[in-house]
């Protein structure tokens, strides 16, 4: 069957760039990247979840396992956890280069700002105190990583659970489980340019931060 969906197709905010999904009924999929001025293009395969950077400098995307492969261990009755996980793409429209990240639960850019993303590492969670005796065990969170596009430097945070950028890139909010070491559970502000952590409330494991928001006013 050579029937193919067109699913996704964007500009880039200065209208340069074009970046557009190619998804046949069944198997995998690729994204497109094609510079309307050169009409140069590339292509990254299992894209999913397109980005396009504020700045348009980059494409930030999920990289989907192979669909056969997953469909064959499900066949073996493998666990869940067991399963290939989703990594991380940054396409540059400078360079025409991609970066890939393995093993991402999810990601974030800001909205109206560039240079940045924050990603969830999918791996098996951290391990936490055991609970004392009555309590219910706290779910723990995942790291965040907090990279800087322009010169791939990258900041983590243990034990993640929620985070969310600021619209026009002020700075990076998230609450975290703690491990009570080097972290304690709390909701935390990251100052995108002063690269400065603060702490905006302090908790204990079993508080639970629901639905992040930052004001923009």
């Amino acid at each position: 069957d050579s029937w193919k969906e067109i699913s996704y197709k964007a500009l880039t905010p200065d209208g340069a760039n074009a970046a557009f999904t190619i998804n046949p009924q069944d198997g995998d999929g690729k994204v497109i990247f094609y510079n309307l001025k050169t009409n140069a293009q590339d292509s990254v395969k299992r894209a999913a979840e397109i980005a396009l950077s504020f700045d348009s400098k980059y494409a930030i995307f999920k990289i989907k396992p192979q669909q056969n492969l997953v469909k064959e261990l499900r066949r073996q009755k493998k666990k869940k956890e067991d399963l290939p996980k989703d990594s991380l793409g940054i396409y540059s429209f400078t360079n025409r280069k991609t970066q890939k990240v393995a093993d991402v639960k999810s990601f974030k850019i800001p909205e109206k700002a560039g240079g940045w993303v924050a990603y969830q590492q999918d791996v098996k969670k951290e391990v936490k105190p055991v609970a004392t005796s009555g309590d219910k065990k706290p779910e723990n969170g995942y790291t965040l990583v907090l990279r800087k596009l322009s010169n791939d430097t990258e900041t983590q945070f243990g034990y993640v659970k929620d985070y969310a950028f600021a619209k026009f890139g002020q700075g990076l909010l998230f609450s975290s489980a703690g491990n009570d070491s080097t972290m304690q559970a709390g909701v935390y502000w990251y100052d995108l340019q002063k690269e400065q952590l603060t702490t905006l409330h302090q908790g204990k494991a079993k508080y639970k931060y629901k639905g992040l928001s930052i004001s923009e006013n």
